[in-house]
């Protein structure tokens, strides 16, 4: 046997061990890493944080934005110019926007938007904001849609943080710093044993009481000062608002014109029990002052398209009223507009120290 021949056998069976390698009995492939799940961003009331919860406004500007019939009370509060200037400097268009939260806390107001939105863009133009950028982190790696990259700084004396949740959303907290890292989390859905602002009990309840509509407000109780509404609030454990817009309706006896009626329901949670006739009047009483005051004047309360109505539930009272939109929103206009304004004006830029965008 020539030695080609005899080294033959030597050869296969290393080929059978490298084989018999690659296959189960030997070491194993890395496999690929697992994708990661999507970002839990939808309702956007599923990432606001409860503890130290003041209030909360809920609101789905994209839905009040596509009615044609509304455009004209929301001029009144805000100018189309305003909003396209607002969207150039922020890199959001807040008509564009699904749901956005606002919520206020003892040392803090957090801004949540559910939308679209370039990631690139809207981190540029928040660094241009800033007086002082402090830092920026990624505290969640993945593609486009799932990645989550905060950056926090100073502006304006006080502490600014956004974290941006994939091409999901934004959140945006003023103040002490710490609850966007809350936000993120619930967006991961990593707080097992802690619940979001409406998944609370009292909340929850709240929002049952009041139903879906494209603005809500809530406030949990105690309230420090009970002499709130007639002084109903010293036995109010939770204030609910919701506001709808049904579609426009012709005024009677005014056949060539129409007015936009939005429907406003209050619910106040108690342990009312015996006293929720007596409270319910109370109630009624307080719509009437404020109707007759010069603010509710200007608003058009003291004409609703509806009368007020109170009803009892086991543990609440509940106010349901219809008004005129357009009026309403001008009296707001003319109470709260340098308010406006001032929201308006987020994001410009500091002009003395300009900063490089973050790539």
């Amino acid at each position: 046997m020539s030695r080609a021949a005899a080294g033959l056998p030597s050869a296969v069976a290393a080929l059978v061990a490298l084989a018999a390698g690659c296959g189960g009995g030997g070491a194993q492939a890395p496999k690929p890493a697992a994708a990661l799940p999507a970002l839990h961003v939808a309702p956007v009331s599923d990432v606001i944080p409860a503890a130290h919860l003041a209030w909360l406004i809920l609101a789905r500007p994209r839905d009040l934005a596509g009615r044609s019939d509304l455009i004209p009370a929301v001029r009144e509060l805000v100018s189309e110019e305003r909003l396209d200037l607002f969207a150039k400097r922020n890199g959001v268009d807040l008509r564009a926007i699904d749901e956005l939260a606002v919520a206020r806390y003892a040392d803090s107001t957090l801004y949540v938007a559910r939308a679209r939105v370039e990631p690139l863009r809207v981190e540029a133009a928040f660094t241009l904001h800033l007086r002082e950028v402090g830092g920026r982190a990624v505290d969640r790696r993945g593609d486009a849609e799932g990645q989550i990259v905060r950056t926090w700084g100073e502006a304006g004396g006080e502490g600014e943080q956004l974290a941006i949740l994939g091409t999901l959303g934004v959140a945006l907290e003023q103040g002490k710093l710490g609850n966007v890292r809350a936000v993120e989390l619930f967006a991961e859905q990593r707080l097992k044993k802690a619940a979001p602002a409406l998944r609370t009990p009292l909340l929850a309840r709240a929002a049952e009481l009041v139903g879906d509509a494209p603005l809500r407000a809530f406030a949990p109780g105690p309230f420090e000062d009970g002499r709130g509404l007639g002084g109903l609030l010293a036995a109010t454990t939770g204030v609910a608002v919701a506001v709808r817009f049904p579609a426009p309706r012709a005024t009677p006896g005014r056949a060539a014109t129409t007015t936009t009626p939005a429907e406003v329901t209050v619910a106040l949670l108690g342990a009312w029990k015996a006293d929720g006739p007596a409270a319910a009047e109370r109630l009624l009483a307080v719509y009437g002052t404020l109707s007759g005051s010069s603010l509710g004047s200007l608003c058009g309360l003291d004409y609703p398209l509806r009368a007020p109505q109170v009803r009892n539930e086991p543990d609440a009272i509940v106010l349901d009223v219809t008004v005129d939109a357009l009026a309403a929103t001008r009296g707001l206009h003319a109470a709260i507009d340098g308010q406006v304004a001032e929201i308006m004006r987020y994001g410009s830029p500091h002009v003395s120290a300009p900063l490089t965008p973050v790539p």
